[in-house]
């Protein structure tokens, strides 16, 4: 979740530190990193925001009535809902999750709206069948079990089928938005999405940070590393680019690890819908 952070110990920090991103002319700091270290403050007043909410107020901005929009990770439905009520009847949502009863929810909720397609499977690089790991912090389950936010934090293992994107959904002829959120397995996801990304190029929310990208064998910038080979450039969660390695150096793995990913050719349109009012 986008306040682990606050709760985790972190390689280049303390148990229950924050790293603060650092400025050496805090004159023209960059905004992402003025943003990471107000939202740092913040946290150590005891009021922790409700990124799941600034996230989305954030695809709010992009999605419109007949959008089609790819939900990974769906989970309980939060963003499901939120995206059945921007993309409109005329629009599309493709919402994948792995844990049956999980699933069984998703269905009984949203499997009538035609408007939605729901996928039984979790999504990585390639297909298959494999070990999942069901935390009892249900939002911490993953397909490898990742480092938890707290020790008391259980797990059980289930089988599940894997997919990949471009096999899912090679034939969906648009993408407006992909929200990924698997615990670490994000950049798998995306390496068995490459055809849907350069065919589509949707704008892309990310859950990045150090507990789950770490079992996966990345590092802070393989995220950057991989957008970039994409054509796609990092930005923080209230729209800020992050366009260069140092930069996003300071930002990732600061307080929140939700990110965006915006197609190169897109920027202009990004920066006009984050715009301040």
């Amino acid at each position: 979740m986008a306040v682990e952070p606050a709760v985790a110990a972190h390689p280049l920090s303390g148990p229950g530190e924050f790293r603060t991103a650092p400025s050496t002319d805090r004159g023209s700091m960059h905004p992402a990193v003025a943003a990471a270290n107000t939202l740092r403050s913040v946290h150590r007043t005891g009021q922790i925001p409700d990124y799941e909410d600034i996230l989305t107020q954030g695809y709010g901005r992009l999605l419109k009535p007949g959008d089609v929009a790819i939900d990974v990770g769906c989970h309980a439905g939060r963003h499901l809902e939120h995206f059945v009520d921007l993309v409109g009847p005329e629009g599309h949502v493709h919402a994948f999750e792995p844990i049956p009863f999980l699933m069984e929810n998703l269905r009984a909720r949203f499997g009538a709206l035609p408007e939605v397609t729901l996928h039984p499977c979790a999504l990585s690089a390639e297909a298959g069948e494999t070990d999942f790991t069901v935390a009892s912090a249900l939002g911490e389950s993953g397909l490898r079990p990742r480092h938890f936010s707290q020790p008391t934090v259980t797990a059980r293992t289930i089988r599940v089928r894997v997919e990949t994107l471009d096999a899912v959904l090679g034939a969906v002829p648009a993408v407006a938005f992909l929200k990924l959120d698997i615990e670490g397995g994000d950049l798998d996801c995306l390496a068995g999405g490459q055809r849907l990304l350069a065919r589509c190029r949707p704008f892309v929310s990310i859950e990045y940070g150090w507990a789950g990208y770490s079992v996966y064998g990345h590092s802070q910038r393989s995220l950057f590393d991989a957008a970039t080979a994409a054509g796609y450039v990092c930005a923080d969660l209230i729209g800020n680019l992050v366009e260069d390695l140092p930069t996003w150096l300071q930002v990732s793995d600061t307080v929140t690890w939700d990110f965006f990913l915006v197609p190169l050719e897109r920027r202009a349109e990004w920066s006009a819908a984050f715009a301040h009012d």
